[in-house]
């Protein structure tokens, strides 16, 4: 039994007979599945966005966390300034007293040259103290060793 083939020269043929039956854009075939267009997509999305009210401003948003402005803030840390009476630093302890007083942040040597001191400030609810986490970093600052107390000659010679 013989079968049809169609060698090249077929098939450019069959190709030259069919090509004008064969879609070339999608706008050539038939839409069964509802697919949109890129402008009805667009007017779509224009006309969801237009129905919409966005925000400008924090101001517009619900403040369902109780953030603070920045006046609301200011104030609570003029309240807390006002609370404070006579804070001051203690330089005169080697170690943490028994007890402590308020208003006193108590500096504590640590014997380690680039972080100098702890500081402490008492917690009398808890009759603890409580190390502030901070460092100050007095490396900018003279030192006694580096004073030349001057002689009286050189004071002499500074005023010939």
């Amino acid at each position: 039994m013989a079968k049809n083939a169609i060698d090249d020269n077929g098939v450019l043929y069959l190709y030259n007979k069919i090509k004008g039956d064969i879609p070339t854009h999608v706008s050539d075939l038939t839409n069964d599945a509802n697919y949109q267009t890129a402008l009805e997509v667009a007017n779509a999305i224009n006309t969801a966005i237009g129905g919409l009210s966005i925000p400008a401003k924090v101001s517009d948003l619900s403040n369902d966390a109780n953030y603070q402005s920045a006046t609301q803030v200011q104030a609570a840390i003029n309240t807390a300034i006002a609370g404070i009476d006579n804070l001051h630093f203690d330089w005169s302890h080697q170690e943490l007293p028994q007890t402590g007083e308020s208003n006193v942040i108590y500096a504590i040597p640590t014997g380690d040259t680039s972080d100098p001191y702890d500081f402490y400030v008492w917690n009398s609810t808890s009759s603890t103290f409580i190390r502030l986490d901070f460092e100050i970093d007095m490396s900018s600052y003279m030192k006694t060793s580096d004073i030349h107390w001057m002689t009286n000659a050189e004071i002499d010679a500074l005023l010939d």
